[in-house]
Protein backbone atom coordinates (compact mmCIF):
# COMPACT_ATOMS: atom_id res chain seq x y z
CA UNK A 1 0.00 0.00 0.00
CA UNK A 2 1.14 3.53 -0.73
CA UNK A 3 -0.10 4.75 2.65
CA UNK A 4 0.41 2.79 5.83
CA UNK A 5 -2.80 1.67 7.51
CA UNK A 6 -3.16 2.85 11.09
CA UNK A 7 -6.52 2.71 12.83
CA UNK A 8 -7.01 3.30 16.54
CA UNK A 9 -10.10 5.45 17.31
CA UNK A 10 -10.25 7.15 20.72
CA UNK A 11 -12.98 4.83 21.98
CA UNK A 12 -10.65 1.87 21.40
CA UNK A 13 -8.06 3.33 23.79
CA UNK A 14 -10.81 3.61 26.40
CA UNK A 15 -11.86 0.03 25.64
CA UNK A 16 -8.32 -1.23 26.24
CA UNK A 17 -8.33 0.43 29.66
CA UNK A 18 -11.73 -1.15 30.32
CA UNK A 19 -10.39 -4.62 29.52
CA UNK A 20 -7.43 -4.15 31.86
CA UNK A 21 -9.73 -3.10 34.70
CA UNK A 22 -12.25 -5.92 34.22
CA UNK A 23 -9.63 -8.61 33.75
CA UNK A 24 -9.01 -8.33 37.49
CA UNK A 25 -12.68 -9.06 38.21
CA UNK A 26 -12.97 -12.15 36.00
CA UNK A 27 -11.70 -15.74 36.21
CA UNK A 28 -11.43 -16.98 32.63
CA UNK A 29 -10.81 -15.32 29.25
CA UNK A 30 -12.76 -16.38 26.16
CA UNK A 31 -10.88 -15.12 23.08
CA UNK A 32 -12.69 -15.24 19.75
CA UNK A 33 -10.59 -15.41 16.57
CA UNK A 34 -11.67 -15.54 12.93
CA UNK A 35 -10.78 -19.00 11.59
CA UNK A 36 -9.88 -17.43 8.22
CA UNK A 37 -7.16 -15.34 9.89
CA UNK A 38 -6.32 -16.75 13.34
CA UNK A 39 -3.13 -14.72 13.79
CA UNK A 40 -4.20 -11.56 11.98
CA UNK A 41 -7.37 -11.35 14.11
CA UNK A 42 -5.39 -11.81 17.34
CA UNK A 43 -4.75 -8.53 19.15
CA UNK A 44 -1.13 -8.48 20.45
CA UNK A 45 -1.91 -5.70 22.95
CA UNK A 46 -4.59 -7.78 24.65
CA UNK A 47 -2.45 -10.91 24.37
CA UNK A 48 0.27 -9.23 26.41
CA UNK A 49 -2.22 -8.08 29.07
CA UNK A 50 -3.73 -11.57 29.42
CA UNK A 51 -0.33 -13.24 29.57
CA UNK A 52 0.73 -10.94 32.40
CA UNK A 53 -2.51 -11.64 34.28
CA UNK A 54 -1.92 -15.42 34.09
CA UNK A 55 -5.65 -16.01 33.55
CA UNK A 56 -6.79 -19.26 31.95
CA UNK A 57 -7.91 -18.77 28.36
CA UNK A 58 -10.18 -20.56 25.92
CA UNK A 59 -9.71 -19.74 22.22
CA UNK A 60 -12.67 -20.02 19.87
CA UNK A 61 -11.72 -20.42 16.20
CA UNK A 62 -14.96 -18.91 14.92
CA UNK A 63 -16.63 -18.97 11.48
CA UNK A 64 -15.02 -22.36 10.89
CA UNK A 65 -17.63 -23.16 8.23
CA UNK A 66 -15.72 -20.78 5.92
CA UNK A 67 -12.38 -22.64 6.20
CA UNK A 68 -11.20 -26.06 5.06
CA UNK A 69 -11.05 -28.51 7.95
CA UNK A 70 -7.39 -29.45 7.44
CA UNK A 71 -6.36 -25.79 7.70
CA UNK A 72 -8.29 -25.07 10.87
CA UNK A 73 -7.02 -28.25 12.53
CA UNK A 74 -3.44 -27.03 11.95
CA UNK A 75 -4.24 -23.82 13.78
CA UNK A 76 -6.03 -25.66 16.57
CA UNK A 77 -2.91 -27.77 17.12
CA UNK A 78 -0.71 -24.67 16.98
CA UNK A 79 -2.59 -22.88 19.76
CA UNK A 80 -2.88 -26.04 21.86
CA UNK A 81 0.90 -26.50 21.77
CA UNK A 82 1.12 -22.99 23.25
CA UNK A 83 -1.00 -24.16 26.19
CA UNK A 84 -4.44 -22.91 25.17
CA UNK A 85 -7.82 -24.61 25.33
CA UNK A 86 -9.16 -24.42 21.76
CA UNK A 87 -12.68 -24.94 20.38
CA UNK A 88 -13.56 -24.84 16.67
CA UNK A 89 -16.85 -22.97 16.38
CA UNK A 90 -19.53 -21.63 14.12
CA UNK A 91 -22.93 -20.49 15.36
CA UNK A 92 -24.77 -22.98 13.10
CA UNK A 93 -23.04 -26.05 14.51
CA UNK A 94 -25.02 -28.18 16.96
CA UNK A 95 -23.83 -28.60 20.54
CA UNK A 96 -21.30 -25.75 20.31
CA UNK A 97 -23.01 -23.95 23.20
CA UNK A 98 -22.73 -27.01 25.43
CA UNK A 99 -19.10 -27.52 24.43
CA UNK A 100 -18.11 -23.97 25.36
CA UNK A 101 -19.96 -24.08 28.70
CA UNK A 102 -18.45 -27.49 29.47
CA UNK A 103 -14.92 -26.14 28.93
CA UNK A 104 -15.59 -23.09 31.10
CA UNK A 105 -16.85 -25.28 33.94
CA UNK A 106 -13.96 -27.70 33.50
CA UNK A 107 -11.39 -24.95 33.99
CA UNK A 108 -13.36 -23.53 36.92
CA UNK A 109 -13.41 -26.92 38.64
CA UNK A 110 -9.71 -27.58 38.09
CA UNK A 111 -8.75 -24.12 39.33
CA UNK A 112 -11.37 -24.22 42.11
CA UNK A 113 -12.64 -20.85 40.92
CA UNK A 114 -16.30 -21.26 41.80
CA UNK A 115 -17.71 -21.59 45.27
CA UNK A 116 -21.35 -21.77 46.29
CA UNK A 117 -21.59 -17.96 46.62
CA UNK A 118 -19.90 -16.79 43.42
CA UNK A 119 -20.49 -17.19 39.71
CA UNK A 120 -17.80 -18.00 37.17
CA UNK A 121 -16.93 -14.70 35.50
CA UNK A 122 -15.81 -14.95 31.87
CA UNK A 123 -14.18 -12.06 29.99
CA UNK A 124 -15.06 -12.27 26.28
CA UNK A 125 -12.68 -10.53 23.87
CA UNK A 126 -12.16 -10.27 20.12
CA UNK A 127 -11.42 -7.73 17.41
CA UNK A 128 -14.36 -5.92 15.74
CA UNK A 129 -16.66 -8.08 13.59
CA UNK A 130 -15.11 -11.39 14.69
CA UNK A 131 -18.55 -12.73 15.68
CA UNK A 132 -18.36 -12.00 19.39
CA UNK A 133 -21.96 -10.82 19.83
CA UNK A 134 -23.31 -13.81 17.90
CA UNK A 135 -21.35 -16.22 20.13
CA UNK A 136 -22.65 -14.50 23.27
CA UNK A 137 -26.22 -14.67 21.98
CA UNK A 138 -25.69 -18.38 21.31
CA UNK A 139 -24.45 -18.94 24.87
CA UNK A 140 -27.29 -17.00 26.44
CA UNK A 141 -29.87 -18.69 24.24
CA UNK A 142 -31.50 -15.45 23.17
CA UNK A 143 -30.58 -12.08 21.72
CA UNK A 144 -28.72 -10.36 24.53
CA UNK A 145 -26.36 -8.08 22.64
CA UNK A 146 -26.99 -6.01 19.53
CA UNK A 147 -25.27 -7.29 16.40
CA UNK A 148 -24.15 -4.76 13.79
CA UNK A 149 -22.07 -5.19 10.66
CA UNK A 150 -19.85 -2.31 11.69
CA UNK A 151 -16.29 -2.50 13.09
CA UNK A 152 -16.06 -1.19 16.65
CA UNK A 153 -19.82 -1.56 17.24
CA UNK A 154 -19.79 -2.42 20.98
CA UNK A 155 -18.17 0.44 22.92
CA UNK A 156 -19.10 -0.34 26.52
CA UNK A 157 -18.92 -3.37 28.79
CA UNK A 158 -22.03 -5.53 29.04
CA UNK A 159 -22.44 -8.14 31.78
CA UNK A 160 -24.67 -10.98 30.61
CA UNK A 161 -26.05 -13.97 32.51
CA UNK A 162 -25.49 -17.28 30.71
CA UNK A 163 -27.00 -19.46 33.44
CA UNK A 164 -27.04 -19.71 37.24
CA UNK A 165 -23.31 -20.47 37.27
CA UNK A 166 -21.77 -18.23 34.60
CA UNK A 167 -21.72 -14.50 33.87
CA UNK A 168 -20.11 -13.08 30.75
CA UNK A 169 -18.28 -9.75 30.63
CA UNK A 170 -18.66 -8.63 27.01
CA UNK A 171 -15.76 -6.35 26.12
CA UNK A 172 -15.67 -3.90 23.17
CA UNK A 173 -13.81 -5.17 20.12
CA UNK A 174 -10.53 -3.32 19.69
CA UNK A 175 -7.57 -3.27 17.30
CA UNK A 176 -4.00 -2.26 18.05
CA UNK A 177 -2.88 1.27 17.30
CA UNK A 178 -0.02 0.57 14.90
CA UNK A 179 -0.63 -2.02 12.21
CA UNK A 180 3.01 -2.41 11.22
CA UNK A 181 2.41 -5.53 9.16
CA UNK A 182 0.46 -4.30 6.16
CA UNK A 183 -0.50 -7.84 5.14
CA UNK A 184 -2.25 -8.14 8.50
CA UNK A 185 -3.94 -4.78 7.96
CA UNK A 186 -5.24 -5.82 4.54
CA UNK A 187 -6.55 -9.12 5.86
CA UNK A 188 -8.40 -7.31 8.64
CA UNK A 189 -9.92 -4.96 6.07
CA UNK A 190 -10.97 -7.85 3.82
CA UNK A 191 -12.72 -9.44 6.81
CA UNK A 192 -14.47 -6.13 7.62
CA UNK A 193 -12.58 -5.60 10.87
CA UNK A 194 -11.26 -2.23 9.70
CA UNK A 195 -13.51 0.39 8.14
CA UNK A 196 -13.50 0.10 4.35
CA UNK A 197 -13.38 3.87 3.91
CA UNK A 198 -9.72 4.08 4.92
CA UNK A 199 -8.48 1.63 2.27
CA UNK A 200 -8.56 1.60 -1.54
CA UNK A 201 -11.02 -1.12 -2.56
CA UNK A 202 -9.24 -2.05 -5.78
CA UNK A 203 -5.89 -2.50 -4.06
CA UNK A 204 -7.61 -4.61 -1.43
CA UNK A 205 -9.33 -6.78 -4.04
CA UNK A 206 -6.05 -7.33 -5.89
CA UNK A 207 -4.43 -8.42 -2.64
CA UNK A 208 -7.32 -10.80 -1.98
CA UNK A 209 -6.99 -12.32 -5.45
CA UNK A 210 -3.27 -12.86 -4.82
CA UNK A 211 -4.07 -14.63 -1.55
CA UNK A 212 -6.76 -16.69 -3.24
CA UNK A 213 -4.26 -17.72 -5.88
CA UNK A 214 -1.86 -19.08 -3.25
CA UNK A 215 -4.74 -21.05 -1.75
CA UNK A 216 -7.57 -21.92 -4.09
CA UNK A 217 -9.43 -19.53 -6.34
CA UNK A 218 -10.37 -22.16 -8.89
CA UNK A 219 -14.04 -21.81 -7.97
CA UNK A 220 -13.97 -18.12 -8.90
CA UNK A 221 -12.15 -18.78 -12.18
CA UNK A 222 -14.46 -21.65 -13.09
CA UNK A 223 -17.61 -19.78 -12.08
CA UNK A 224 -16.82 -16.89 -14.42
CA UNK A 225 -14.86 -18.85 -17.03
CA UNK A 226 -11.70 -16.79 -16.49
CA UNK A 227 -8.43 -18.16 -17.86
CA UNK A 228 -5.98 -15.43 -16.81
CA UNK A 229 -3.80 -15.79 -13.70
CA UNK A 230 -3.07 -12.05 -13.45
CA UNK A 231 -4.98 -10.49 -10.55
CA UNK A 232 -5.85 -7.23 -12.34
CA UNK A 233 -7.09 -9.06 -15.45
CA UNK A 234 -9.14 -11.41 -13.26
CA UNK A 235 -10.73 -8.43 -11.50
CA UNK A 236 -11.46 -6.72 -14.83
CA UNK A 237 -13.01 -9.87 -16.26
CA UNK A 238 -15.05 -10.39 -13.10
CA UNK A 239 -16.36 -6.82 -13.38
CA UNK A 240 -17.13 -7.16 -17.09
CA UNK A 241 -19.05 -10.42 -16.66
CA UNK A 242 -21.02 -8.98 -13.76
CA UNK A 243 -21.94 -5.96 -15.86
CA UNK A 244 -20.13 -3.38 -13.74
CA UNK A 245 -19.64 -0.76 -16.48
CA UNK A 246 -19.42 2.96 -15.70
CA UNK A 247 -20.77 5.93 -17.68
CA UNK A 248 -17.60 6.05 -19.76
CA UNK A 249 -18.22 2.42 -20.81
CA UNK A 250 -15.24 1.24 -18.81
CA UNK A 251 -15.17 -1.48 -16.18
CA UNK A 252 -16.06 -0.06 -12.76
CA UNK A 253 -13.15 -1.54 -10.81
CA UNK A 254 -14.22 0.00 -7.51
CA UNK A 255 -17.66 -1.61 -7.69
CA UNK A 256 -16.21 -4.91 -8.88
CA UNK A 257 -13.75 -4.82 -5.99
CA UNK A 258 -16.45 -4.18 -3.38
CA UNK A 259 -18.58 -7.06 -4.66
CA UNK A 260 -15.62 -9.43 -4.90
CA UNK A 261 -14.65 -8.74 -1.27
CA UNK A 262 -18.27 -8.99 -0.09
CA UNK A 263 -18.78 -12.35 -1.79
CA UNK A 264 -15.50 -13.69 -0.42
CA UNK A 265 -16.73 -12.83 3.08
CA UNK A 266 -19.89 -14.78 2.34
CA UNK A 267 -17.89 -17.84 1.26
CA UNK A 268 -19.10 -17.78 -2.34
CA UNK A 269 -15.66 -18.64 -3.76
CA UNK A 270 -15.02 -21.63 -1.54
CA UNK A 271 -13.39 -22.19 1.85
CA UNK A 272 -10.30 -20.00 1.63
CA UNK A 273 -8.04 -19.16 4.58
CA UNK A 274 -5.95 -15.97 4.62
CA UNK A 275 -3.47 -16.92 7.36
CA UNK A 276 -1.83 -20.02 5.91
CA UNK A 277 1.30 -20.36 8.02
CA UNK A 278 1.23 -21.01 11.76
CA UNK A 279 3.51 -18.50 13.46
CA UNK A 280 3.67 -16.62 16.73
CA UNK A 281 4.20 -13.05 15.70
CA UNK A 282 3.08 -10.38 13.27
CA UNK A 283 6.48 -9.42 11.98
Amino acid sequence: MSNKINWFPGHMKRALDLIQANLKKTNIVLEILDARAPISSKNPLIEKIIKNSKKDKIILLNKSDLVQEREILKWKGHFEILGNNVIITNIYKKRIRNQIIYNIKKIANVKKIKNYKEKIKVLVIGVPNVGKSSIINLLVGKKSTSVANKPGHTKNIQIVKVNEEINIFDMPGILWHNLENQDTAKKLAILDMIKNEIIDNTELALYLLKEMHTNNKNKLLEQYNITSTDSLKILEEFGRKRGFINKKYKIDLDRASKILIKEYREGKFGKIILDVKCHNNNK
